[in-house]
């Protein structure tokens, strides 16, 4: 740990150097406000021990320059003419110990430097955790980013980290602008397994992507489409009310409908491949969890190529 000694008569600067070696730290040893500044800004000390005979006119000067460049560094102010005023101001400014040149000076200084050392160590601790703990934000904001903003590569669709956080901005926006919005879940019905092997796989293959291009062509730029999960689509309809979101949903259905007739070239009933849900806010809950939670409970719950 360095120790910076600012002192400009040389047996004091010597004295108090030894007490610091002694005391097993490093000294930087200054004789003028010019070397101590340089040593300041280049050796970056731990700890400065600055006589009031270099902090110029006003005894604070050097105190105030090195409390702003480094405001964790630990100042010992150091005086063979005591006064209460400069007492006063030096620990006004930040000096963490205020010591007179005395019979008992050299206990108390190797007092006050092993006391300036353990909370520079602290500070230093502290700033490391802090730092850790920014890039821990970092490396997890970056990493919800790019969650979020990751493209399923089946539909070209978001997924359902981009639509969890659209939903958490659409629902303070509307909270906000006491504005309604409305979710919207397609999904494909989970009793698709009755049919063959092939047919299942046609329907998860092929028409579950065209459900979802399909979709995002025909609704509003606004509207927000994405991978829910792997059967079910998930759609935000800002400024979209219960009603509105019912004849979406129902176009909806009509769209699926034609696209899997054309898809899979069969005569298919809509009926037995989708489920729709929706919630709306605030009518049907004001969470995210609420509204998802019900929309997920009514696409699962209705008849299949209906809506609720």
């Amino acid at each position: 740990m360095k120790v910076l000694v600012a002192d400009c008569h040389e047996q004091n600067r010597i004295q108090t150097c030894q007490a610091v070696e002694t005391i097993g730290l490093q000294p930087l040893p200054a004789v003028n406000e010019t070397e101590a500044l340089s040593l300041f800004r280049t050796e970056k000390p731990d700890i400065v021990i600055l006589d009031l005979s270099l902090s110029g006119p006003d005894n604070t000067t050097l105190l105030r320059t090195f409390r702003g460049k480094s405001p964790g560094c630990q100042i010992i102010i150091v005086t063979s003419t005591p006064t209460v005023e400069t007492a006063v101001a030096s620990i006004r400014h930040g000096a963490s110990a205020y010591l007179v040149r005395n019979d008992d000076f050299i206990a108390e200084l190797d007092a006050a430097v092993i006391k300036a050392a353990a909370l520079a160590r602290r500070e230093e601790a502290m700033s490391s955790e802090i730092i850790a703990l920014r890039q821990e934000v970092e490396r997890l904001r970056d990493s919800n980013n790019n969650l979020a903003e990751a493209k399923d590569h089946q539909t070209g669709l978001y997924g359902s980290g981009y639509f969890d956080e659209t939903l958490n901005k659409e629902l303070m926006r509307a909270s906000r602008t006491n504005r309604q919005f409305s979710i919207v879940l397609v999904r494909l019905n989970p009793n698709i397994e009755m049919f063959d092997e092939q047919f299942l796989f046609s329907a998860r293959e092929k028409t579950f992507p065209s459900w979802s291009r399909t979709i995002q062509e025909r609704l509003r730029k606004s509207d927000i489409v994405a991978r829910f999960d792997d059967n079910t689509l998930s759609i935000i309809l800002p400024e979209t009310g219960k009603q509105g979101a019912l004849l979406v949903a129902e176009c909806l259905i009509q769209l699926c409908d034609e696209v899997t007739q054309a898809v899979l070239g069969e005569e298919i009933e809509i009926a037995d491949l989708i489920q729709v849900g929706i919630a709306s806010f605030p009518d049907d809950g004001d969470s995210k969890d609420r509204l998802i939670a019900l929309a997920s409970k009514r696409s699962g719950s209705n008849t299949p190529g209906t809506v609720h």
